[in-house]
């Protein structure tokens, strides 16, 4: 009795996984150049700019910090002053490796922020033009409608931007990158 049962179920399957992989053939494939949207993007280049005047703040920082070492190397001359130098090296490594964590944070909230802004937008323009998948082109070598020049317009128009819910299953790899995988 369940054989009887268990042959029609499994026939019911694979006709539906044929319908579903024969109706993914017909989905259009569009493609993206991100390197392209993330230098001419406006939200892009005012985050470079941002993420830019950190850095040489950071840079300044480091050169006054090692001047003042440097300044007072020269003038020690005793094993407590050798020791009050090692102290203040200490302290600066310290003062300028929470700096470089900083500009670390700075660029991945920018960096997510845009992101976020631009698969917004990619996602509306992709529906628009009925295309299902859209990868990066250093990725994919043919596709059938190129979205970049969409993206950019749509980017430097600054338009609102509806972006879809969608329920993911999140699996983190490290601090800074997560990895989603949709569940749909």
């Amino acid at each position: 009795m369940k054989d009887k049962l268990l042959v029609p179920l499994l026939i019911i399957v694979v006709l539906l996984q044929l319908g579903l992989f024969y109706k993914s053939l017909g989905s259009k494939i569009g493609s993206v150049n991100m390197d392209t949207i993330l230098l001419q993007s406006p939200d892009a280049k005012k985050a470079q700019a941002e993420l830019d005047e950190a850095k040489a703040k950071y840079e300044e920082l480091v050169q006054q910090r090692q001047e003042e070492l440097n300044r007072e190397q020269s003038s020690v001359r005793t094993q407590a002053g050798l020791n009050q130098l090692k102290q203040k090296m200490e302290m600066y490594k310290k003062e300028l490796a929470g700096k470089q964590e900083e500009l670390v944070k700075l660029n991945d909230k920018l960096n997510s922020k845009i992101r976020t802004k631009i698969v917004g937008f990619l996602s509306k323009i992709a529906r628009k033009k009925g295309v299902r998948y859209v990868y990066d082109e250093k990725s994919i070598y043919l596709s059938d409608i190129d979205l970049t020049q969409d993206l950019l317009k749509t980017l430097k128009a600054n338009e609102p931007v509806d972006i879809p819910i969608v329920i993911t299953e999140n699996i983190t790899t490290t601090e800074n990158n997560t990895i989603t995988k949709n569940i749909k």
